[in-house]
């Protein structure tokens, strides 16, 4: 058994043959949404969901507990999509930017994000002089 597995609605489709890959990691097995059960997500052979988008977020806000006990336990889960339902705690419900202009919507670091101290590539000059320098470990 896969220690990921990709949340679906419905039969995973099949990739048609000679589709490119556009990665060499092997691709999480698929489980349908409403097969998501206690055994499943406590058991302790799936570590990690990968949620779609088009995937019941009713469904999912009625299996809340167990996802979140499934998260309190060290699963991960990754949400590709807007949250319609939040079905765990923390999410919210997409909601449109309000902007005005290009302006607006321009991507700036926080210095209060742990996204913001995460390591950047070895050849984004930019971003390593913008960074601001780790913190001294005691």
């Amino acid at each position: 058994m896969s220690a990921v597995r990709a949340v679906t609605m419905g039969p995973a489709p099949a990739t048609p043959p000679g589709s490119p890959r556009m990665s060499t990691h092997p691709r999480p097995a698929p489980v349908d949404v409403y097969d998501l059960t206690e055994e499943l997500l406590l058991g302790g052979t799936v570590k990690g969901l990968t949620i779609t988008g088009n995937a019941d977020q009713i469904h999912l806000q009625r299996q809340a507990p167990l996802l979140e006990e499934f998260v309190r336990r060290g699963g991960r889960v990754l949400v590709n999509g807007h949250i319609v339902r939040p079905f765990l705690p923390g999410l919210t419900p997409w909601r449109a930017l309000d902007h005005r202009g290009p302006a607006d919507l321009v991507i700036t670091p926080s210095p209060r994000t742990p996204s913001s101290r995460a390591s950047t590539r070895p050849n984004s000059s930019t971003a390593r002089a913008s960074r601001a320098p780790p913190p001294a470990r005691s």
